[in-house]
């Protein structure tokens, strides 16, 4: 099992489209091959921060879902200049196995 945690932080002007974007890849992701859990949720400390929680049931899901359009189409809408993408993941034993940062949309104040 693979299991991706991280966050997402965007610039508050984003906050409607990023909302939709993020019911629109959880919808699809969640009929995904392999997809065990999706979950996005704001972080209540932080705001216009999200966390995300993934676990897929193999590699090959994980892979498969990545490369999926839906994938392709959030990447494009919120994957580009601007706040971090926190990542780390997870192994069967719940070890972190790697972690990378993102750039993502406009960087908010402060962050």
């Amino acid at each position: 099992m693979i299991i991706i945690a991280g966050s997402l932080s965007f610039d508050p002007a984003d906050r409607e489209d990023v909302l939709a974007s993020l019911a629109e890849v959880t919808e699809a992701s969640r009929r995904d091959a392999g997809c065990v859990e999706y979950v996005w949720s704001e972080d209540l400390e932080a705001p216009n921060t999200f966390r995300f929680f993934e676990c897929w049931d193999s590699q090959s899901a994980l892979t498969a879902h990545l490369a999926a359009p839906h994938e392709a189409v959030f990447g494009e809408r919120n994957l580009r200049l601007g706040p971090q993408l926190a990542l780390k993941r997870a192994g069967s034993h719940g070890a972190t196995i790697g972690a990378g940062a993102v750039p993502l949309r406009k960087r908010t104040s402060g962050r």
